[in-house]
């Protein structure tokens, strides 16, 4: 599949992204969605923004429409914890084609040096067969800041790396 080549890139470029927040108390209205109000403070052009609730089948539903959207970057929010509801990583696997294991240890670095509770996170990063980047954040928001102060700055390199021909 073709995409856009990184030379027709600009600078300040803002990334097509889906949305994918897994927050029952989000869903119910229990809790306000505050990322939702902070996603324009990153290079990132919302072109879905789906909240829903903790449960794997709808994440995986919910995942596939992302993929098959125009989005080049699938953010998820929430679900990588250890909770028996936290499936969001599990899932995430079955579509990934290669993970970026050194992302998830840079942004595990990070998180450590703010707190022991970054360790627990199953948050995975990876590339699909497709060109496109799946993120799992934490839904804490040193989590997110954390995930997306490293992610960001090499969503660049990434695509273009992706978007390499031979």
């Amino acid at each position: 599949m073709m995409y856009e080549s990184s030379s027709a890139r600009q600078s300040g470029e803002r990334f097509n992204t889906a949305v994918i927040v897994y927050d029952n108390r989000i869903k119910s209205g229990e809790r306000t969605d505050k990322f939702a109000s902070r996603i324009s403070d990153y290079p990132l052009n919302a072109v879905s923004y789906t909240v829903i609730e903790e449960d794997e089948e709808k994440f995986r539903a919910a995942l596939t429409a992302a993929l098959n959207s125009q989005a080049r970057v699938i953010l998820t929010l929430g679900g990588t914890g250890l909770r028996a509801a936290n499936r969001v990583p599990d899932v995430t696997k079955e579509f990934i084609d290669r993970e970026l294991t050194g992302l998830e240890t840079q942004i595990l670095l990070v998180g450590l040096e703010n707190t022991s509770r970054a360790g627990l996170s199953r948050a995975v990063i990876g590339t699909t067969d497709t060109g496109k980047l799946i993120v799992n954040c934490p839904s804490s928001s040193g989590g997110i800041k954390d995930t997306l102060g490293i992610v960001i700055p090499l969503l660049e390199p990434v695509f273009d790396q992706l978007d390499e021909t031979d």
